[in-house]
């Protein structure tokens, strides 16, 4: 079992690499732009969820906004 699992792993890392090696700088990057587009798109859509479930602040009341502290009379 974990001989097999090693030698996937072993497999993929070495076909990973061929990949890298392989592939021509021009295609690499519209890859590494499509990625990043869909990477943002996800990101808008947990961050517009998000904000979506999370509960609105309420403005500070009067009591919890701290008050400057009155000089003496001089």
């Amino acid at each position: 079992m974990f001989r097999g699992l090693l030698l996937i792993l072993i497999a993929g890392a070495i076909g990973f690499g061929v990949g890298i090696y392989v592939t021509p700088p021009d295609k690499a990057d519209e890859f590494r732009a499509l990625v990043d587009s869909k990477l943002d798109a996800i990101s808008e859509l947990i961050h517009s969820k998000r904000a979506a479930i999370e509960p609105k602040a309420k403005p500070p009341s009067r009591a919890e906004t701290p008050t400057e502290p009155e000089a003496p009379p001089k």
